[in-house]
């Protein structure tokens, strides 16, 4: 195992108002507990940019999902800049 620094930027714009985005890292199939961010739109016209620093153990062949999700009813289309990338330290 080794012990990972994974930095996730994003900029999300949306065209619905009341929405609610969660962001996270799934860690082979599983969701990080974590790693998970919720954000707010209030209006159509609301951008949020936001960015977050965690530290995953990880194992060879780990797979590691970033994802983004509406967790508000209706639907609404998201545009979406993102940036990650990850570092490792020694072996834990």
């Amino acid at each position: 195992s080794r012990a990972f620094h994974a930095a996730v930027s994003m900029a999300v714009s949306n065209s619905g108002s009341n929405q609610n985005l969660e962001t996270g890292i799934y860690i082979n199939g599983v969701v990080n507990s974590n790693s998970v961010v919720r954000q707010r739109f209030k209006a159509s016209s609301d951008v949020r940019m936001f960015s977050y620093h965690k530290v995953l153990v990880l194992n060879q062949n780990d797979t590691v999902v970033v994802y983004i999700r509406n967790i508000s009813s209706g639907g609404t289309t998201l545009n979406i800049v993102l940036m990650s990338c990850c570092s490792y330290s020694a072996s834990t």
